[in-house]
C-alpha cells in the first residue's frame, strides 16, 4: 500500500485536505460578486409584504452602493498592477546604471591610477584665489591644485595622482577641500565627485533606489546630481 503523505498526492486523486477545504470556503465567503448581490436583491423582492412593499429607491441605493464598493476593489487591484508595473520598469532602469560613473555631493573621491580622479566645483559666484586640496587617509595633504579666478558655474578639475612631495599616489580614496579668497576670508565650496556604480539596490514599495558606488558605500539614487 502506498502512503499518501502530503497535500499534492491528495489533489492528485481529485482530493482535498479538511485546510483546504476551510480555507477555499473561506473564499467563497468573503467574495460576494454583482451576481451574487442581485440574486439576493430578488429574492428580498420576492418575499416583501405586498401591503409594505420597500421603496424602490431603496433598491437603487443598495445597488449604487454595491456598485461603489466594487468599483473601489476593481480601482485598488489596478493600482496594484500598476505598482508592480513601476517596480518593474525602476528595475529595468536601474541595471542600465551598472557600470556607469554618477557625480554625487561630496567630499571624498576614490582615486585611481589608471583613471585619475575627477570632480565639479559649483561656483555661486565669480572667486578669486580657487584652491582644491586633496588628503589622504591619514589627514595629511598630498596635492594642492591652484586654480586662481574663475567665473560663476560649475567648474570641472582633476588630478593625474601626482604628489606635492614627488612621486604617484596610490590608489585609494582622498578627502577633497575647495575654497576661494573673498573679503571674509576663505568661503567653501561644494564639490561634486564621481563614482562609478557597482551594483543597485530596488527598494520594495515604491522605496527609493540604492546605488552601491566603487569605494564610496551606498547612497540613495537621490543624491545624484548627474550620471555621466
Amino acid at each position: 500500500m502506498t502512503a499518501i503523505t502530503d497535500s499534492s498526492s491528495l489533489e492528485a486523486l481529485g482530493l482535498r485536505t479538511n485546510d483546504q477545504l476551510k480555507a477555499l470556503e473561506k473564499e467563497d465567503k468573503d467574495e460576494m460578486g454583482m451576481d451574487t448581490f442581485l440574486n439576493l436583491m430578488t429574492a428580498q423582492m420576492q418575499n416583501q409584504d405586498p401591503l409594505n412593499p420597500q421603496d424602490s429607491n431603496e433598491f437603487l441605493s443598495q445597488m449604487a452602493q454595491f456598485t461603489a464598493v466594487e468599483g473601489m476593489v476593481t480601482l485598488n487591484e489596478n493600482f496594484d498592477a500598476l505598482a508592480n508595473s513601476l517596480t518593474s520598469s525602476q528595475a529595468l532602469q536601474a541595471g542600465g546604471l551598472v557600470g556607469r560613473s554618477v557625480l554625487t555631493e561630496g567630499n571624498q573621491a576614490y582615486f585611481s591610477p589608471d583613471t585619475g580622479l575627477e570632480g565639479e566645483l559649483q561656483l555661486d559666484s565669480s572667486t578669486q584665489n580657487l584652491q582644491v586640496r586633496l588628503f589622504d587617509s591619514a589627514g595629511g595633504l598630498v596635492k594642492s591644485l591652484d586654480l586662481g579666478t574663475q567665473p560663476e558655474g560649475p567648474l570641472t578639475f582633476s588630478w593625474d595622482g601626482s604628489l606635492d612631495a614627488g612621486g604617484q599616489a596610490p590608489e585609494g580614496i582622498y578627502r577633497i577641500e575647495a575654497d576661494y579668497l573673498d573679503g571674509d576670508g576663505r568661503t567653501p565650496v561644494s564639490t561634486l565627485v564621481p563614482s562609478r556604480v557597482e551594483s543597485v539596490v530596488v527598494g520594495k514599495n515604491n522605496e527609493e533606489l540604492v546605488l552601491n558606488l566603487t569605494g564610496m558605500g551606498s547612497v540613495p539614487f537621490s543624491s545624484v546630481s548627474r550620471i555621466q
